[in-house]
């Protein structure tokens, strides 16, 4: 019974294995990932060092080049939060074009804008198989590129305490 179970298990194994993306494949999702232009998902991004009443309403405007294009407010859900670094999370839950360039406004503080957004090819592997897919790769925060759109808008003069 052990060896009929180690053999399927060195069966299912070797199958996983051998399952590689040949470089054709590769290119035909890359060209794919980069042609995307809408996030029909949500879009999130970080606030550090604020209170929940400071954010509890925060206003974003989508611009085509220097035209303002749509405005609406984004409401952080309090209960989402790091209260170690006084991290909120907030969300745009509807379809985000990425040519566009998005203004976050926060009360008593400077604007700050999302810009040059685009979709990247990105490796996803498993234990046994490997993997590729589309994720929203770098952007401009406040003309600064971040990696893998990792955007974290911190506090004017907030510190970290560890």
């Amino acid at each position: 019974m052990r060896a009929l179970a180690l053999l399927l298990f060195f069966l299912a194994f070797s199958q996983a294995c051998r399952r590689k993306w040949t470089e054709e494949k590769k290119a035909e999702l890359e060209a794919q990932c980069e042609s995307i232009d809408t996030l029909d998902g949500s879009f999130s991004f970080s606030l550090d060092g604020f209170n929940y009443p400071e954010i509890d309403t925060i206003l974003v405007t989508r611009f085509k080049g220097t035209d303002s294009m749509a405005s609406f407010y984004v409401h952080p859900d309090p209960h989402m939060r790091d209260s170690l670094r006084r991290r909120h999370d907030c969300e745009i839950g509807w379809p985000v074009d990425l040519r566009q360039t998005y203004r976050i406004s926060i009360p008593g503080q400077k604007a700050h804008f999302i810009s040059q957004m685009k979709m990247q090819m990105h490796p996803q592997f498993t234990k046994f198989s490997e993997g590729y897919g589309c994720t929203l790769g770098d952007c401009l925060l406040d003309s600064v590129k971040t990696e893998r759109c990792a955007i974290i808008i911190k506090k004017e003069g907030f510190q970290y305490n560890f």
